[in-house]
């Protein structure tokens, strides 16, 4: 579990599960542009909201968010969704609801990219530039631990 204070324990459990709700509005409301998105991210070898910004001026982090906002979601959920990629463009005050959420899918990211290697980080340069930034690079190597050892029990079920 991430240090994440009790107090936004809940919300920053339901950011982490609709994080990624952009992306199914995407997929679904605009098939071709998320297919091109697709395409570019893997043509470039950038991130999919990378290609997102540069094709369609927005990410599915901002387009997630503003749907949960409409849908009356607290409101640090909602901008914890929006910068889940980008969690330099804000304020923090800690390991805020944010920052975890951030450290959430890059360890979910970087655990999908590399199940195997239990040695160390494969960390891509602008992930380790927010960690860095941040102030928590530091602390990734043991968030990735503790991910590493909650994930065991679930992979031996497969």
């Amino acid at each position: 579990m991430l240090p994440v204070d009790r107090k936004i324990r809940d919300v920053v459990v339901v950011s982490a599960l609709l994080h990624d709700i952009g992306r199914l509005v995407l997929a679904s409301k605009m098939p071709d542009k998320f297919c091109s998105v697709l395409s570019r991210a893997t043509e470039r070898g950038c991130a999919d909201f990378e290609a997102e910004e540069e094709l369609l001026g927005t990410t599915h982090a901002e387009i997630g968010a503003y749907l949960l906002g409409l849908w009356g979601m607290p409101d640090l959920a909602v901008e914890a969704i929006a910068h889940h990629h980008r969690p330099t463009r804000i304020p923090h005050a800690g390991f805020d609801s944010s920052v975890a959420v951030y450290v959430a899918d890059v360890l979910a990211r970087e655990l999908d990219a590399h199940p195997q290697d239990q040695t160390g980080c494969k960390l891509a340069d602008f992930d380790r530039t927010n960690l860095e930034t941040l102030g928590i690079l530091s602390q990734f190597a043991e968030f990735r631990e503790l991910a590493l050892q909650t994930e065991a029990p679930t992979a031996s079920m497969k």
